[in-house]
Order: structure tokens, then sequence, then C-alpha cells
């Protein structure tokens, strides 16, 4: 009979846009299957609460909020919001949760608004932190926890796995994963320059992973080529052409610090540093790639 610490058990489910796959091993195949079905409610209750698509999520309930009106939210979704603000600070205005009406301008996410508003729009100075899960917005603010919150599920997720007696697994949505355990994983990026061309940058022992790219959300506004990244400085939409990964100890950090280098790579890198964070950055004009830190141990790209 085969032993319960030579079984993988793995399954793959649609949430938060993309394919969740979930492995795990160093169980028997019934509580296995039990600790990836946590592992999945985990990353549905991450959809349901902090979708900035579904107008019936905490996002939805903030946003029609009516000025300075105190609302409860999940734990979670003031855990997100919490460490958007930090990373906001951090960054000097450069990560902003606030703007989903930019993105909703851009086609980005869908429509929220009854009718045009001549109120100004809310900043991150109007989302307030209170005791006991409690958020108040002084303005209408239309929260996008985004990229974040698709990583704090994967950090859930593991969570859940390794709750359940797992020796080692790895939840990878969408390119935002996280290991733990005694299996490498391969780092597989796309090619920026030609998104069909999978690249192996390496391997990744423990940790997380998530990757930031504009190859498929590209759209045309007005004159201009847009990607939804949006600078929270002056609110404007980038065109990101590169792909940026970043390697960290969460996935939710990971993917934020993305953003971050993504609109200023010279911030961005004393973040990583902060963070204990690294980063493989692939051009999307030239076939070029580098690491952050500069000396960065550990990382073979092999391209």
């Amino acid at each position: 009979m085969q032993s319960s610490q030579k079984i993988e058990v793995r399954r793959m489910r649609p949430y938060l846009g993309t394919f969740v796959d979930v492995r795990v091993s160093g169980l028997n195949e019934r509580n296995a299957v039990a600790a990836i079905e946590r592992a999945f409610d985990c990353v549905a209750t991450v959809e349901e609460k902090m979708s900035a698509h579904n107008p019936q999520s905490d996002l939805g309930r903030l946003y029609r909020a009516g000025k300075n009106e105190a609302v409860n939210v999940h734990p979670w979704t003031y855990r997100v919001i919490s460490a958007a603000k930090k990373l906001h600070r951090l960054s000097d205005g450069l990560f902003d949760i606030t703007v989903g009406d930019v993105l909703e301008e851009g086609g980005f996410l869908p429509q929220w608004r009854a009718a045009r508003r001549t109120e100004a729009a809310g900043t991150m100075a109007d989302v307030e932190l209170l005791d006991g899960n409690v958020v108040r917005l002084q303005r209408r603010v239309r929260l996008d926890l985004g990229g974040i919150a698709k990583g704090f599920a994967v950090d859930r997720a593991v969570e859940a796995l390794v709750e359940g007696d797992a020796i080692a697994g790895c939840v990878n949505a969408g390119g935002d994963l996280r290991l733990f355990g005694n299996r490498a994983e391969p780092l597989l990026l796309r090619d920026p320059v030609n998104p069909a061309r999978i690249l192996k940058a390496g391997e990744i022992h423990i940790g997380a992973a998530a990757t930031s790219a504009g190859y498929f959300h590209r759209r045309r506004k007005n004159s201009a080529i847009v990607t939804p990244l949006v600078d929270g400085r002056n609110r404007s939409m980038l065109n990101l052409c590169d792909s940026i990964t970043v390697l960290a100890s969460t996935c939710m950090w990971a993917d934020g610090l993305t953003k971050v280098l993504a609109i200023d790579l010279q911030r961005g890198a004393v973040l990583l540093d902060r963070f204990h964070a690294k980063a493989v950055l692939l051009s999307g004009s030239r076939k070029t790639c580098r690491l952050l830190p500069e000396a960065n141990e550990g990382i073979r790209i092999g391209i």
C-alpha cells in the first residue's frame, strides 16, 4: 500500500477571475481532500467579501454607504484594507486601493454608478479603520483590493493546508503562488515580448511569488494604451510593458510590491529590502532580464 507521505492530491477550480490550483502531499486521500476543501473555502470567502465586481461584497457595501457611515466588514477584508493602507504609506502614495473609479472609467471594472457625480473622488485619507472590523469612509470611495486580495486568498488557503497537517503543498492562483514543505516548484514566467512563450526563471523552495504584467489586459482609452495599473499619486492608468515578479514571505505582500515596482522601480527596490523580498524584471521592449537586489543569489534565469 502506498504510504500517505507519497500521495499527492490535486484539485483545480475557477475563482478570483482565474483558475486556482491546489496541491497537497503527506496525507491520506480523505484528509488531503478535506484540507483542499477548506483551502477552497478560504478562497471562496475572499472572493465573496472582497470582489470589486460584485456589488454585494464588502466593497460594494462600503461604496453604497452614506458619508461617515460605519460599516462592519469581514475580519479578512479589514486586514487587507489595513495592509493596503500600510503599503500606501510606505510607497509614498504609489500603491492606492481607492482608484476603483479610475478603473471603472477605463472599463476594467463594471459600472456601479447610478448617475454621474460631481463630488471629488475619495482618497486613502478618507478610509478610516475603527475597532471591531469597522470601516468608515469620509467620502464615497470605490475600493479595489485587486491583486493583494488574491494574494491574501492564496495565503489563507496555504494556512488551511498547513492546519490540516500536510507536509508539503502549493496554491497557485493565476501566477500568484505560495508553497511550503520539502519540494521545490519551478518559477515559470511568460515572456512579455511573446506571452505564449514560457520561461523558466529558476526554482522556489519556500515562500510566495506574484507577477504583474499587462500583456493580457491592454486596451485603448482615447488615444492611449492602458492597463489596470494606476499610479496613486496622480490617479493615471499606465501601460505596463514589462513583467514584474516578486518573491516574498507571503503572497499578499509579493503581489502588492509588484505594483509599486511597476510604477516606480527605485521606490519599489527600497521596499524590497524592507520586506526581505527579491524581484525578477523581464523587459517588454527588449530581451533583457534584471534581478533586484542586483546581487541576487538563488535565482537562476534561463532565457
